[in-house]
């Protein structure tokens, strides 16, 4: 399970994303506010059930949180300009270097009453992901 990222974030609004960095309007669209995500063709956003720094994570292939929530997987496109992960609204993203093209991106959650991650899994086999770690 090769993470390439890991970072704290602060869930503004409930919520943290990934999304195209190359795109000027990636952010998905919440319907209700209710949703534990949604997805767009160039993003997704998880809800959280805090407003607090919480662990944001970007893993490659595979993934190996046993306690954490299975909550899908979507398919996005990305730009020549790689991903942004982390909260928009507050200004606190992170931009991983991908290369353009579509993903399937499986998405898990744990949270407690003391902390909670966010973790994305591209589970497409793309070797040219540079590693980073923050």
């Amino acid at each position: 399970m090769p993470k390439i990222f890991e970072s704290k974030v602060f869930a503004l609004h409930y919520q943290v994303c990934l999304i195209d960095k190359e795109d000027h309007n990636p952010y998905p669209e919440w319907k209700t506010g209710e949703e534990q995500y949604v997805f767009g063709s160039k993003g997704i956003a998880v809800g959280l059930h805090v407003e607090r720094n919480v662990t944001a994570a970007v893993y490659k292939d595979t993934y190996g949180g046993a306690k954490d929530k299975y909550l899908g997987n979507v398919q996005i496109s990305i730009g020549e300009e790689g991903i942004l992960v982390g909260n928009v609204e507050v200004a606190e993203t992170h931009e991983i270097p991908i290369p353009k093209g579509e993903y399937n991106i499986d998405i898990y959650v744990a949270e407690t009453a003391n902390s909670a991650n966010v973790d994305f899994v591209i589970i497409n086999n793309i070797e040219k992901i540079k590693s980073i770690t923050n």
